[in-house]
C-alpha cells in the first residue's frame, strides 16, 4: 500500500495552523522567543553564573557545601570517595553533569585557586602549572574548618529553604555565610549580556573593614581602601597600581589591577648572577611562562607565511641577546623557583628583567567587575562600601534570625521546666493520678494548671526519673534559661546589640582564620621594554599599490628606485626608525607601528598588507609617517574629514582597529600633517574646484568617527586631492582640451581668492584646462 506522505503532511500543517489561528492565547513569534531568551537569561543569571553576595556562592558551589554538610563530613570526620559526594549533589540538588560538580568542587580545594579553600581534598586534586585532577574515583574529600563558618547556622532557622528538582528534597536558598565570601575568595562567571570578576581578598583585611564601618557609617570607599588595600592572591605578586586608580576601581565596581611577579637576584662566584622569580601573577604558572619565552627564542613560522615575521625576528634577538637560559626549580620546600640566567655578567639587570616583564606573563592583568546578586535577586554593580553595607544587612538579619531561634528553644525548655517545677511537690500525686486513669493528661492538666506540652514532657518521663526530680536543680536551671533568655531578647530588641554580637563574631573569626597578607601593593612605574636602540635616518617610500621601501640615511634619491611594473612613486618620508607609520585603510581602519619594528638592514621593501592581518578587500593608499604629537587631516573621496593626532590612533593590534565612519563608496584619499599653528588646508575636487580652509576649522575628533563636511560636492564629483598650502604655493597637473599634459602653479598671492569656509563648494582652478591632480608638497 502506498502513501502520499506528501499529501498528508500538507493536511496536517494546515489543521495545525486553522487551529493557531482560532486560539486566543497565541502570541507571535517575536514576542514568543524574546521572552523565552529572557527566562533563560535570567535562569542562566541566578541559577549558574552570578554569585550571591550573601554567601558569595554559585548554585553548584552552594549545593556541594550544604550536600557534604548533610552526609557530616566536616573538619573532623573521616573523608569520602569524591565520586560519593558529586552523586549525592547530582541526584538529590543539582541535575547536570557530573564532571562540571567534581571540577567545581576541585576548585573550591585548590589553594592556588582559592585563597580560603572551602574543601579539603586528599589525592591529586590539580596544579598550579594546569594539571587535571585525578577521577572522582580516586580522590577524597571533606569540608575544611573554615566552610563551617558558612553552613554551621544553617539549621537554626537563618535561611529559607525551596523544593529541589523535582520536590523531592529541599535546600537552602542561601547559606548564612558569617563573612562576605564574596569577596574573601572571589569568584568568576559569565552570564548572559554580563559578568562578574571578583579577585580574592584578605580576611584580616575585610574583617578590619566591617569592624570599621560598623564603629562609622560614613566611612568613603576611600576610607576602607586604607584599612582593605586591595586583593590579595593565593599565590602572592606585586600590585603596581597608584592608589589613586585602586580608589576608582572599588568606588566603581570595576577596572583592572595590574599586577607582576616578585624576584630577587641571585649572586654567584666570579661576578656572575642570576634572576629569580619566588612569586607569580595571579592565574599564571611556571609552565605558561616557560612556554612563552620558548615561543619567543624559537619562534615558529606562521600560517601562510615562508618565514618569521620581521617581529618575530626582532623579539627572538632581543631575548637570546641578554638570555642565556631559564628553568624551573620549584619543589615541594618551594611552590615557584623560576631561574633565569643571562647571557653575560654585563647584562644590564634593570633591562633584563623590564625586558622579561614586558614581553611575558610576569607581569599581567588581573579584573574586577563586582557584579553580584543583591539582596533584592537582582543583579548590580556594586562598589566596595555597597558590598560591606549589604552584606552586614544580610548579617544583622542572620544573627536576628538566630537570636529569636535560640530564644524559641530557650523558651520551650523553660516552659517546660516550669511544668515539672508545679508538680514537684506532688510527685506522689501524679503518679496517683498516672495509675488511676488510662488517659490522666486532662487530669493532670486540670489538677496541677498545665498544658498538654508540659503534660506530654511529664509523662514521658519514667518513674524513676520523675521520683528523682530535685526541686532546686529544676530552680537553678529555671534561674539560668532567664537569664539566657532575658540577654537574648535584648539582642532581638536593640540593633545596637546585634551589632556589637557581630564585632565579637568579627573578631574571633579573624583570631582564628586571620592571617597576613600575601600579595604586597606598591606602586611601580608600567615601564615598557624598549630595546637599546640607537636613532637611525631612514628614507621611506610608499607605491601606488602599497609597498613600502627602506633605505638608510636621508641622501638616498627617491627616483632612483625601481618599482614593480604597473607601480610607481606616490609618497616619501625622510624619517627616523623612533618614528610611527600610520595607515588608513579604504575600509576606514586605521593601523600603526613603529618603524624599528618595520626597518630590516636585510629586508628593505615588503607589501604593508604582510605586516599587518588585513580584512578581505582591504587596500592601503594613505601613509602618514611621525612622532607620537604628529597632527594631520584625514580627508575622504566624499569631502567629509576630521583632525587628531598619531598618539591617538596608535594600536599594537595586527588587525587594526576601526576608526573612520564610512559612507558607502567613500574612502580616504590622504592623511595630511599640520603644523601646531594655524594652516591653509588645501581640498581639489575631480571637476576642478578648490577650497582652502582653516586647518583649525576642521574638527578634532580623537577616537574618530564619521567627521565633519569638508567640501560641497557636485553630484557625480569627488575629492581628487588634499593637503596644506606650502610657502611656494600649490601646483597643478592639468591637461588641454587636445590631450596636452602641463603642470601650473599658484602662488600664495593667487590662492588667496580660493579662501573659503568649511562645506563651501570653492572656485575652479581653470575653466580652460582638466585639472588632474595637486601637488601639496606632502614629500618632506
Amino acid at each position: 500500500m502506498i502513501f502520499n506522505m506528501k499529501k498528508k503532511t500538507e493536511r496536517n500543517l494546515s489543521f495545525q495552523f486553522e487551529k493557531i489561528k482560532q486560539n486566543k492565547d497565541a502570541i507571535p513569534l517575536a514576542k514568543f522567543t524574546e521572552q523565552a531568551y529572557l527566562d533563560y537569561a535570567l535562569s542562566v543569571v541566578h541559577g549558574r553564573a552570578i554569585p550571591k553576595l550573601s554567601d558569595g556562592l554559585k548554585p553548584v558551589q552552594r549545593r556541594l557545601l550544604y550536600s557534604m554538610k548533610e552526609m557530616s563530613l566536616k573538619k573532623t570526620s573521616k573523608p569520602v570517595k569524591s565520586a560519593r559526594v558529586v552523586g549525592d549533589v547530582l541526584g538529590k540538588y543539582h541535575p547536570h553533569g557530573d564532571q562540571s560538580a567534581y571540577d567545581a568542587m576541585v576548585r573550591m580545594s585548590q589553594e592556588f585557586v582559592m585563597r580560603y579553600p572551602l574543601v579539603d581534598g586528599q589525592g591529586n586534586f590539580g596544579s598550579r602549572d594546569g594539571d587535571s585532577a585525578a577521577a572522582m574515583r580516586y580522590t577524597e574529600a571533606r569540608l575544611t574548618g573554615f566552610a563551617e563558618l558558612l553552613i554551621d547556622e544553617i539549621d537554626m532557622g537563618t535561611v529559607q529553604f525551596f523544593p529541589n528538582y523535582d520536590g523531592s528534597f529541599i535546600e537552602p536558598e542561601e547559606l548564612p555565610a558569617r563573612l562576605p565570601l564574596c569577596l574573601l575568595n572571589g569568584a568568576s562567571g559569565i552570564a548572559v549580556g554580563l559578568s562578574t570578576e571578583i579577585p580574592p581578598h584578605n580576611l584580616t583585611d575585610i574583617c578590619n573593614g566591617i569592624l570599621e564601618l560598623i564603629k562609622n557609617k560614613a566611612i568613603s570607599n576611600s576610607g576602607l581602601l586604607n584599612i582593605i588595600s586591595g586583593p590579595d592572591f593565593p599565590g602572592g605578586g606585586q600590585i603596581i597600581n597608584p592608589k589613586s586608580d585602586l580608589e576608582a576601581i572599588y568606588a566603581n565596581g570595576k577596572g583592572t589591577f595590574k599586577v607582576q611577579g616578585r624576584w630577587e637576584i641571585e649572586a654567584l662566584q666570579r661576578g656572575q648572577w642570576q634572576l629569580v622569580f619566588f612569586e607569580l601573577p595571579h592565574g599564571v604558572s611556571v609552565q605558561k611562562i616557560l612556554e612563552e619565552v620558548d615561543d619567543i627564542t624559537s619562534p615558529k613560522i606562521k600560517n601562510n607565511k615562508k618565514s618569521l615575521t620581521l617581529e618575530q625576528s626582532r623579539q627572538k634577538t632581543e631575548m637570546l641577546n641578554v638570555l642565556a637560559t631559564v628553568r624551573d626549580e620549584s619543589d615541594k620546600n618551594c611552590d615557584v623557583r623560576l631561574v633565569f640566567e643571562p647571557k653575560n655578567s654585563k647584562v644590564d639587570k634593570e633591562v633584563f628583567v623590564h625586558l622579561l616583564l614586558a614581553k611575558t606573563s610576569l607581569r599581567s592583568s588581573v579584573s574586577l567587575n563586582l557584579i553580584l546578586l543583591g539582596l533584592d535577586g537582582k543583579p548590580d554593580q556594586m562598589s566596595l562600601k555597597n558590598v560591606l553595607n549589604d552584606w552586614f544587612e544580610f548579617r544583622q538579619k542572620t544573627v536576628k534570625l538566630r537570636t529569636l531561634y535560640k530564644l524559641s528553644i530557650i523558651q520551650q525548655r523553660l516552659h517546660l521546666l516550669l511544668g515539672r517545677f508545679k508538680v514537684l511537690g506532688s510527685i506522689d500525686r501524679v503518679i496517683q493520678i498516672i495509675r488511676k486513669y488510662n488517659d490522666p493528661r486532662k487530669n493532670l492538666m486540670k489538677e496541677f494548671a498545665l498544658d498538654e506540652d508540659q503534660v506530654r514532657d511529664i509523662l514521658e518521663l519514667r518513674l524513676k526519673q520523675l521520683a528523682k526530680l530535685e526541686l532546686e536543680v529544676i530552680r537553678n536551671e529555671i534561674d539560668e534559661k532567664k537569664k539566657v533568655e532575658k540577654s537574648l531578647k535584648a539582642i532581638v530588641r536593640n540593633k545596637k546589640t546585634i551589632e556589637r554580637q557581630i564585632e565579637k563574631e568579627l573578631l574571633l573569626i579573624k583570631k582564628e582564620y586571620g592571617d597576613d597578607r600575601r600579595t604586597i601593593i606598591k606602586e611601580s612605574k608600567e615601564v615598557k621594554f624598549v630595546s637599546e636602540l640607537t636613532e637611525e635616518l631612514l628614507t621611506i617610500m610608499v607605491s601606488h599599490n602599497g609597498w613600502v621601501y627602506m633605505k638608510p640615511g636621508h641622501i638616498f634619491d627617491p627616483q632612483n628606485i625601481q618599482f614593480r611594473s604597473g607601480d610607481y612613486l606616490k609618497i616619501f618620508f625622510r624619517s627616523s626608525n623612533m618614528e610611527h607609520i600610520v595607515v588608513v585603510s579604504t575600509l576606514g581602519r586605521v593601523y600603526s607601528m613603529q618603524l624599528f619594528d618595520v626597518f630590516d638592514s636585510k629586508v628593505q621593501e615588503v607589501p604593508f598588507s604582510s605586516l599587518v592581518e588585513p580584512k578581505k578587500n582591504e587596500r592601503f593608499h594613505s601613509f602618514l609617517i611621525g612622532k607620537d604629537n604628529q597632527r594631520f587631516a584625514i580627508v575622504t573621496s566624499q569631502g567629509k574629514g576630521l583632525r587628531t593626532t598619531i598618539k591617538n590612533v596608535l594600536s599594537r593590534n595586527k588587525a587594526g582597529k576601526r576608526f573612520l565612519n564610512l559612507d558607502k563608496g567613500d574612502e580616504p584619499i590622504g592623511l595630511i600633517p599640520l603644523e601646531e599653528c594655524e594652516q591653509g588646508l588645501a581640498i581639489l575636487s575631480k571637476f576642478g574646484y578648490l577650497n582652502i580652509i582653516g586647518s583649525e576649522s576642521v574638527k578634532e575628533l580623537l577616537k574618530g568617527g564619521k567627521g565633519i563636511n569638508l567640501m560641497n560636492l557636485k553630484e557625480g564629483d569627488e575629492v581628487s586631492s588634499a593637503g596644506t598650502v606650502g610657502n611656494n604655493g600649490l601646483c597643478f597637473q592639468c591637461e588641454t582640451k587636445k590631450g596636452i599634459k602641463k603642470s601650473i602653479r599658484l602662488s600664495r598671492k593667487k590662492l588667496f581668492s580660493f579662501l573659503g569656509k568649511r562645506g563651501q563648494r570653492g572656485k575652479k582652478v581653470d575653466t580652460k584646462l582638466q585639472i588632474i591632480n595637486m601637488d601639496s608638497g606632502l614629500n618632506f
